[in-house]
């Protein structure tokens, strides 16, 4: 009998093969070792091919047997085992040294539309990312980094696909690396990542906002040329607005001399990159529109306004106060003007200071005109020093106060950290009107002097910081101004408004009017709600997720002065419980250090704040669990990462186990009851013989309703489970072994040939059958190790995405003969990827026959068989978690583990002391990969076991999605756990529905009905009694409508 050496490869981070398989050369034992030889004795001399009409054949027959209804559900998508797969964060699993994988090292969060990270911090941890060597630079070392976990980053050329824009070092010499995202030379609008490296070098944290390299995307010569794009905007535009050419002193001040269109990759809402010309124009001097037009058909895909108006059209407020002020002025040949030549930032040595001064505080004043073409924008100026317009006095003073702000608390030198000039104008009117509005528009901060809600507003402090800290924002973090990105930038700038007015945590206090806003405030950012109680009142803004409102971007943006409140309430909640002082230092932290991204949304700002406060103050500290705290009350609550998902409740109904007679040379197909009790509990199903030189000739649909098997011509075949309805499958005996998929939709197949594939049989489509070709990842991308030969045992995911298996390769030897090994691997069937699991083995170590539980696909199942001693042995694998234990020394035979359908136990074969192959089961603990005592007896002279339950398939266990806070339905763990004899089960009803709560067994019977009536909104409490049950697991379900979740229970006596 031959062995197979498997070499289970693992990780996203790739390996390279070939070297590290001359390492572990066995070809003189491999073909002597008993228990392997099966495996290899179909395959090994025989050459051939599958008949293209054989594939149609078997897809169709099986359509005509199988029902393909949905048989079991995923607990949430984030949460799958492909999902993880992806994640390049584990560790390889190491069978002798158990070790945790990154992804409890690393905190991980993922965009939920496109599955890239959005966030991975490493602090304190010793899983930073080291440089391969001290003499590369540290951007070389953040590319390197990226293109080591391709599958976690999913960009296929790292080098190519990041550009470098800017490198930050601050003042904790931690170091900020900002990359824009491109694509074939092509931006991608708004898509960038940031990388930050520690005084090492190091990298410990990342965060991001942008997608995977675009599919399918062909960057064909535009059929829309730059100026017709421009053409399309501006004719779209001129339907709202009217279009004017912007004057030259304008155009100065804005950089902006005409509408332009520059080409980007543009990805929609869902995740689909088409290539567009981006197309800004600005048709006065308040609007700053940016519209996104297909290259190829000349559709504007999308549009918005960048200005950054004061609130959405009553927004933004500011009084003049009456009080004398000192401010600093600039006299020229007699005149004196509102140009504050004081302060650090102005350039010496100007040659055109009054037209264009350098590093100033400038005042302006559109004297009461629109800010268009034809306005006259002049200077504040007096010929005597004396200053009666109050309102030019206002903004000057505190256009002056936020410059120190920024300057003297957080090291700012302007707007844009490089002392440019900061420019504000008074006296701005709307359509001829006084303008009840203020606004930043990326270059200007306009004042109106208010109409019907508010005084002028260039009066109030806490405006004058919210409307630079946008130059600020646009300067650092630029959060795109739409949706819960634009929020953010809001809130933000509602932030250092409160920070440089900072009495109180209100907003626009000194310049509402009372008739238009009762609280006396435009914004309250410790109470949201802000006096009112809905979207209709004055000020009311969402103080929770609750409350969080989803508007199309033709509504304020998508929301951007609306949702900004729930970031708001979890600053103001910060500042409430460890002081201003320290509150303003993380949050500037957090635009300094480009924690947030283009387009950041709210769990990123939680994340970027909690990042902030623990670089300042530490991880465990004061600071940090008062943001933390702060964030869980407005319900922007922590990312779960890659956690792991719940078990699903096994199949409700009668268990067997099929298995192959082994005494002699009969290899007819049994079932037999776990339990066996009297002779009917060992059943002869068919007496035709089964195929055992595989390790899959047996395959269960997920409800027990098929059993298909594989007989010893190699052809397929089908049989219910009374033994009725025997008939062929396959029209050719050309099959080694297969696996059903659990929701009964596809059959994964091996053929009996030398043929590197596995093949997928679609029975609802035919059309999307498939031949997949293996392969063995390289360390370089693109190159596949061709080395696999075929492939053997095979089992399917719980979410009928993902296929774990093994395969032989062998590796030519220029001194003649090959090298023979085996792998283990996880083959994504969409995408026809390939993810290793394992690190290579010592030498003369096999891994081999891989099986998921049947409740989680966490966990896996396999044989290790050590050439050195002909020893195997049974392990199972928390693939999350990276731990393995021990389960079975099984001695000299292959043990081909199943797990139980509830995986409480294992069965496996094991010959005894005479040669007998034999069953035996063995009982597991709660974590199903350590045994809870020693392996037993179950049933003498059968093989090859398959365990699954004839009955209804379960219902879908449903988590609460950590980036939403349901105010909902809910099902809570029960308490105590474990219990003895009685706990409680608390859930909650959102609304009044007939509601029932029954708990079972592990077999799936129904044990106790708790609720079984109509009831109303509200949180209950239910005790459960078991005191006539025995000790074990059991379940409970809540029905409440449309809503329906399980959770697991123990019971210890």
């Amino acid at each position: 009998m031959k062995n197979k050496f498997i070499y289970i490869i693992g990780s996203i981070f790739i390996l390279g093969f070939v070297q590290t398989f001359a390492q572990n050369n066995t070809k003189n034992n491999i073909r002597k070792i008993s228990g392997w030889a099966k495996k290899m004795h179909a395959a090994s001399n025989r050459n051939g091919d599958i008949n293209k009409h054989e594939l149609q054949s078997i897809s169709d027959n099986l359509k005509k047997i199988i029902k393909t209804t949905e048989l079991t559900k995923k607990t949430k998508k984030e949460y799958s085992l492909l999902e993880y797969l992806q994640n390049g964060d584990r560790e390889l699993i190491k069978l002798n040294n158990a070790q945790k994988n990154n992804a409890q090292v690393w905190n991980i969060n993922w965009n939920k539309f496109n599955k890239t990270p959005t966030a991975i911090s490493n602090i304190n941890s010793e899983k930073v990312f080291r440089k391969s060597n001290a003499n590369i630079s540290d951007s070389e070392n953040a590319i390197e980094f990226i293109s080591s976990n391709k599958k976690i980053f999913k960009l296929e050329n790292p080098r190519e696909e990041l550009k470098l824009v800017e490198e930050l070092k601050d003042e904790l010499k931690i170091k900020h690396l900002v990359y824009k995202q491109m694509y074939k030379g092509i931006p991608v609008w708004g898509h960038e990542m940031v990388i930050h490296t520690n005084a090492k070098g190091e990298i410990y944290a990342f965060n991001a906002g942008y997608s995977e390299t675009p599919k399918n995307l062909k960057l064909v010569v535009s059929q829309i040329s730059p100026g017709n794009a421009v053409n399309i905007a501006e004719n779209d535009l001129s339907k709202t607005t009217e279009i004017v050419q912007i004057n030259r002193d304008f155009q100065k001040i804005f950089d902006y001399t005409k509408p332009i269109a520059e080409k980007y990759i543009w990805v929609d809402e869902n995740q689909l990159s088409q290539l567009v010309w981006v197309v800004q124009i600005r048709p006065n001097i308040r609007d700053n529109w940016y519209y996104f037009v297909s290259a190829v058909s000349g559709d504007v895909l999308q549009r918005y306004n960048a200005t950054a108006f004061e609130g959405p059209l009553t927004a933004g407020a500011i009084d003049l106060n009456g009080v004398n002020r000192t401010i600093n002025v600039y006299q020229s040949s007699g005149v004196y003007y509102m140009i504050d030549a004081s302060r650090n930032m102005w350039l010496q040595n100007q040659t055109n200071i009054i037209s264009d001064p350098k590093g100033a505080i400038l005042t302006l004043d559109a004297k009461n005109q629109d800010l268009n073409n034809s306005a006259q924008i002049v200077n504040v100026q007096s010929g005597s020093n004396s200053w009666s317009d109050a309102t030019s006095v206002s903004a000057h003073y505190n256009g002056g106060i936020t410059y120190e702000y920024y300057l003297n608390t957080h090291g700012r030198n302007a707007i844009d950290n490089k002392g440019s000039t900061i420019i504000s104008i008074i006296h701005v009117t709307n359509q001829g009107q006084p303008m009840d509005n203020a606004y930043w528009n990326t270059k200007v901060m306009a004042y109106g002097d208010g109409n019907t809600d508010f005084l002028p507003l260039a009066g109030a402090l806490d405006v004058t910081g919210h409307e630079m800290t946008h130059g600020v924002i646009d300067h650092t973090v630029n959060l795109e101004y739409k949706f819960q990105s634009g929020a953010l930038n809001e809130s933000l700038a509602d932030v250092f408004g409160a920070m440089i007015d900072r009495d109180d945590w209100l907003l626009g206090e000194d310049i509402v009017k009372s008739s238009a806003f009762p609280s006396g405030a435009m914004r309250n950012m410790l109470d949201p709600h802000n006096g009112g109680t809905s979207i209709n009142d004055a000020g009311w803004q969402p103080a929770h997720m609750d409350e969080f409102l989803n508007l199309s971007i033709d509504i304020d943006n998508g929301g951007v002065h609306i949702n900004s409140g729930i970031p708001n309430r979890a600053c103001a909640l910060i500042g409430e419980a460890i002081g201003k002082d320290k509150t303003e230092k993380i949050y500037y932290r957090v635009m300094d250090a480009r924690y947030l991204n283009n387009q950041s949304q709210f769990i990123d700002m939680r994340l970027a704040v909690v990042r902030s406060a623990t670089d300042l103050y530490g991880q465990n500290s004061v600071e940090a669990t008062a943001v933390k705290n702060a964030f869980d009350t407005v319900g922007i609550v922590d990312g779960t990462g890659t956690k792991p998902p719940d078990d699903l409740p096994p199949v409700e109904g009668d268990q067997w186990i099929a298995a192959v007679n082994a005494a002699g040379e009969d290899k007819s197909l049994y079932i037999i009851r776990p339990t066996i009790q009297t002779d009917d509990d060992i059943q002869l199903l068919s007496s035709t013989q089964v195929f055992t030189n595989t390790g899959n000739p047996i395959t269960v649909t997920g409800d027990g309703s098929v059993i298909l098997f594989i007989d010893d011509q190699n052809f397929i075949k089908v049989i219910n489970p009374n033994g009725t309805g025997e008939s062929f499958i396959s029209a050719s005996g050309d099959w080694n072994s297969i696996s059903i998929s659990p929701d009964g939709t596809q059959l994964a197949a091996i053929s009996i040939f030398i043929d590197a594939s596995i093949y997928i049989f679609d029975f609802q489509n035919s059309n999307n059958n498939k031949i997949i070709k293996l392969y063995n990842p390289t360390t370089q991308d693109g190159i596949k190790d061709s080395t696999v030969k075929f492939a053997d045992a095979l089992d399917w995911d719980l979410d009928s995405k993902v296929i774990i298996y093994d395969s032989f390769n062998q590796v030519p030897q220029a001194s003649g003969g090959n090298i023979e090994f085996w792998t283990v691997n996880i083959l994504d069937v969409a995408n026809e990827t390939i993810f290793p699991l394992f690190p290579p083995q010592e030498d003369g170590i096999s891994i081999g026959n891989p099986s998921f539980s049947q409740t989680n696909s966490n966990f896996i199942v396999v044989d290790r068989f050590d050439v050195n001693n002909s020893s195997d042995e049974i392990w199972a694998i928390d693939l999350f978690g990276g731990n393995s234990n021990l389960i079975e020394s099984n001695g000299p035979s292959v043990g081909y583990p199943k797990y139980s359908t509830n995986d409480d136990r294992l069965v496996f074969q094991k010959k005894d002391d005479q040669g007998v192959i034999n069953l035996r089961q063995i009982l597991l603990n709660n974590d199903k990969i350590t045994p809870a005592g020693a392996s037993q007896a179950y049933v003498s002279e059968e093989q090859l076991p398959y365990w699954y339950a004839v009955g209804n398939h379960p219902v879908s266990v449903e988590e609460d999605d950590s980036r939403t806070i349901p105010n909902n339905f809910k099902l809570l763990q029960n308490y105590p756990n474990p219990f003895n004899p009685s706990t409680v089960i608390e859930f909650s009803i959102q609304k009044a529905t007939y509601t029932s709560l029954k708990v079972y067994d592990i077999l799936g019977k129904e044990i106790s009905t708790l609720v079984n009536e109509e009831k109303q909104p509200g949180n209950y409490k239910v005790n459960f009694d078991a005191s006539n049950l025995s000790s074990g697991i059991y379940y409970y379900r809540l029905n409440a409508g449309n809503f329906t979740e399980n959770r697991k229970m123990l019971l210890l006596k």
